[in-house]
């Protein structure tokens, strides 16, 4: 199901706040509350910000963003290679929103040698599975009281936001990418691209 623009909000916040100043806990012994903050959190709240802002803003699954690699990325000219073939025999790709498409711009200038978009350091991607990051988004969703399926719920969102402001049908196929759709062809066309973000561009910015 989708997530309402108040729930995908607390969402990013609360992840966004970790991911900046570490995580608040809270510990009580014997009959003694303390809170503290907890900075071990940090770098795996930084990759959720990650995961979650393309997510939302490209309506891609989640094993498509964990396996998504830089070279992957084309920022000259703002859409992500997905390397799934099309009828038309050429790569689908998915066209960069431009707010996503000038984070990613930011994000590349301090990526140092990672070769995924959220790497370990070491080449390889930043969790072993991509079941890991479901995982993880559960548990937040658990703690914000969140009762919905996490990551394809950001997908769901994207789809449901598209419909509430009225984009055309055929765009919102091409944009969810879906594979029984015979429009699906020619996704590095230029004029493609351009044409899908100026129709994204019209939907709220929903994690401003």
């Amino acid at each position: 199901h989708s997530l309402t623009l108040e729930e995908l909000q607390k969402v990013w916040i609360y992840i966004k706040e970790v991911a900046e100043n570490g995580m608040l806990i809270k510990q009580t012994t014997y009959g003694k509350t303390v809170h503290y903050v907890r900075k071990t959190e940090i770098p795996i709240f930084q990759a959720m910000q990650t995961y979650m802002i393309v997510m939302v803003y490209t309506g891609m699954r989640c094993s498509e963003v964990w396996s998504l690699k830089w070279g992957d990325i084309d920022l000259e000219h703002g859409f992500i290679s997905t390397g799934i073939d099309t009828k038309a025999q050429r790569d689908d790709a998915v066209a960069l929103r431009t707010v996503l498409w000038d984070w990613l711009i930011q994000k590349n200038r301090t990526r140092g040698e990672d070769i995924y978009l959220v790497g370990n350091g070491e080449g390889g991607p930043f969790y072993k599975s991509a079941d890991y990051i479901s995982q993880q988004f559960g548990r937040v969703f658990k703690r914000l009281g969140i009762h919905k399926k996490p990551t394809h719920g950001f997908r769901f969102t994207l789809a449901t936001t598209m419909k509430g402001n009225k984009i055309d049908i055929q765009m919102q196929q091409k944009v969810m990418r879906h594979r029984d759709v015979k429009t699906l062809e020619g996704y590095q066309d230029p004029f493609y691209i351009e044409q899908t973000r100026r129709e994204l561009d019209k939907l709220p910015d929903v994690l401003a």
